[in-house]
């Protein structure tokens, strides 16, 4: 082989592999914008998520607060109803007492 065909044998070889380079980098970089657009594609769905989660809570939590200041009305109307009866009661155990004292005064008399 001459010095000539030699040469040409290893120009072809490293234009071969400078051709196999090219495709391998663009298919790398290709790879890549796709990985990258995935990815950005994926950040912005969890963005997403979390917002509409964190609504959701806030929506839930707005509901649970409404209920739990709804059961503090309830159980101070409660704790009202409940000394008024208290008081009720005290009223008609004073009563009972009187009228027990008046038929025992009217059976003593008789």
């Amino acid at each position: 082989m001459t010095p000539e065909e030699r040469f040409e044998q290893i120009e072809a070889t490293l234009q071969s592999v400078s051709n196999r380079l090219d495709i391998l980098t663009k298919i790398h970089l290709d790879s890549d914008r796709e990985w990258r657009e995935r990815m950005d594609r994926s950040q912005q769905e969890w963005r997403e998520r979390m917002e509409r989660d964190g609504r959701e809570w806030r929506e839930r939590m707005g509901r649970i607060e409404a209920a739990i200041a709804q059961d503090a009305e309830h159980i101070r109307a409660l704790a009202v109803n409940t000394v008024q009866a208290a008081d009720a009661i005290a009223r008609l155990a004073r009563i009972a007492e009187r009228h027990e004292e008046r038929l025992d005064d009217l059976e003593g008399t008789a």
